[in-house]
């Protein structure tokens, strides 16, 4: 109460006084603030007292605050103090743990992937392995956070994991000590036919424009290279910085890359390449898809603009917000929304706009063009359009259901239960027999999502529970138009058999051989890159994209 007649008093005394129309402005929010805070508190004081059912405090204020800060946009989040560490290490990337990435379920934490040369990796555990207990606590029912505030903790500390393996029946012990776990931001790079140098780069972590560059100077050490193509398929961002630091790699210093600028003038920063580049004249080809965001875009659209280099794949994610941790009291952080992101062009690639938390697709009418450094026209609010266009939306959609379900992590477990890989990939592949073996097993758990369309006849059949007679004469045609739909579903996975036999033939060796094998083997049949490796051959048609 006192804050609020304070805010009062200085309000009415800056009136009296003729204080600007500003600063009375912003002493109108100070007292919202403070009538609003006291709200909250008391409302927050008469749950705490009398609701029905005891709740603890720390669950009732986090939902408040979740609630609150769902209006807004997906990026400004608050991360309580026992989740500040794993969103240090998505920043870092280190931490100290044993080197796994796992998902929540009903009886555990499911290992889905094991990072190279971890106390996980060492001791012998493999994706597709149940946590059931670290030392004597169950896992059973926890939530993901809490599985890896368990799995996480001081260097050196010793633990105990009680697993569940597919396929045997007694349960495994494992004793480990955690350690640093340094997961590589760029796990795999290799030279192509024509002498063509291709990187991948998965996370904008600490230290990502440094590895590229070692990783280019390596290269080029060993034989004359003809071009570069640097894949950011699949990475969600990181650090500015880092995004910098690659660009810098192909780009002279001194150049304007990337500016935010956010409600305070304070806010407003220009970032300019600040170190001699490793090659600027090199042919380059950067790889995007609908997975590509944030600092990946900034690179991206750094490139495109500055007409550096060509831009390959599909249109990327559009986010183009600018996100700053504050710390809160008791070891708490707020990660909020400060500004927006805009590349060399004046353009900012932010896709979407947000009403009360609710996401709003910008129209194309309302979006602006802008000018490449060279004068090839580009535009903002839809994320990086590429200069050269893979898409096979009917593929593409089918995929982004098969990775968001189990299917493919599941018969990857099964097909390692029953084989194991050779040493030597080259001339391994996937059969007829296993599409079979992944077609049944779709068949027996449904994985995907039902379409519109099979939705729709849902609700039509429910609406027609209501004429008894009526569903009854049509039950013939019913059953006709069901059995017709399941087989459309089924074709589409059907008429895909080359490519999803290739996405599990990459699964299978992610787990058994881990995730740089697992790359080496994708490009093996990647038609997008194969568009680039085309392109870099090809200098007349290269140089005619970077034409206006």
């Amino acid at each position: 109460m006192f804050a609020i007649q304070s805010a009062k008093k200085l309000f009415f005394a800056f009136l009296i006084l003729g204080g600007g129309i500003g600063l009375a402005t912003t002493l109108t929010d100070e007292f919202e603030i403070a009538k609003n805070l006291e709200l909250y508190s008391n409302v927050f004081r008469e749950l705490n007292t009398y609701y029905v059912d005891e709740v603890p405090p720390e669950d009732l204020m986090k939902s408040g605050l979740d609630a609150m800060l769902k209006s807004l946009d997906p990026y400004t989040t608050y991360i309580p103090a026992q989740e500040v560490e794993r969103f240090r290490s998505s920043i870092t990337g280190s931490y100290a743990g044993i080197g796994t990435r796992v998902r929540a379920t009903a009886s555990g934490g499911l290992i889905t992937a094991i990072y190279p040369d971890g106390p996980a990796h060492k001791a012998g555990l493999m994706a597709g392995d149940t946590l059931l207990f670290i030392d004597e606590v169950s896992l059973k029912g926890k939530a993901l956070s809490e599985i890896s505030q368990e799995l996480r903790g001081k260097m050196g500390q010793a633990m105990q994991l009680t697993v569940h393996r597919p396929g045997q029946s007694k349960k495994l012990t494992f004793s480990l000590r955690r350690q640093n776990i340094l997961i590589n931001n760029l796990p795999h790079y290799e030279v192509l036919p024509g002498k063509i140098a291709y990187f991948s780069l998965t996370t904008f972590s600490e230290k990502a424009g440094q590895h590229l560059g070692e990783a280019l100077e390596a290269l080029q050490e060993k034989e004359k290279l003809n071009g570069v193509i640097l894949d950011l398929r699949g990475n969600t961002g990181g650090l500015l910085s880092e995004a910098v630091n690659v660009i810098n790699v192909f780009v002279p210093r001194g150049r304007e890359v990337v500016s935010i600028q956010g409600r305070e003038k304070s806010q407003q920063q220009i970032f300019r390449t600040l170190n001699m580049p490793i090659d600027s004249s090199i042919a380059l080809a950067v790889l995007i898809n609908e997975r590509s965001a944030s600092a990946s875009e900034i690179v991206a659209g750094a490139i495109q603009d500055l007409d550096r280099g060509v831009i390959v794949g599909q249109r990327s994610f559009g986010k183009g917000l600018v996100q700053n941790t504050v710390d809160l009291p008791h070891g708490a952080k707020l990660k909020l929304t400060t500004a927006r992101y805009y590349i060399p062009s004046g353009r900012c690639i932010q896709s979407l706009e947000y009403e009360n938390g609710a996401p709003k697709v910008i129209a194309d009418s309302l979006r602006q063009a802008f000018s490449t450094l060279a004068g090839r026209k580009v535009y903002d609010g839809g994320g990086i359009r590429p200069d050269l266009v893979h898409e096979n939306q009917e593929w593409l959609s089918l995929k982004k259901q098969l990775l968001a379900s189990p299917a493919i992590f599941d018969f990857g477990v099964a097909y390692r239960s029953q084989h194991k890989l050779p040493e030597n990939l080259d001339k391994w592949s996937l059969q007829a027999k296993d599409f079979d073996d992944f077609m049944a097993l779709m068949d027996k758990n449904a994985y995907l999502k039902k379409s519109k369309t099979a939705l729709a006849f849902e609700q039509f059949e429910q609406k027609l529970d209501q004429e008894g007679a009526l569903k009854t004469a049509l039950n013939k045609e019913l059953k006709a138009l069901e059995k017709g739909l399941r087989s459309q579903e089924r074709n589409k996975l059907l008429a895909a058999k080359d490519e999803i036999l290739h996405l599990l033939e990459v699964e299978i060796v992610a787990q058994e051989k881990l995730r740089a094998a697992a790359i080496a083997h994708s490009i093996k049949a990647d038609h997008c890159l194969d568009m680039a490796l085309e392109l870099l051959g090809k200098k007349k048609k290269y140089q005619r994209l970077l034409m206006p």
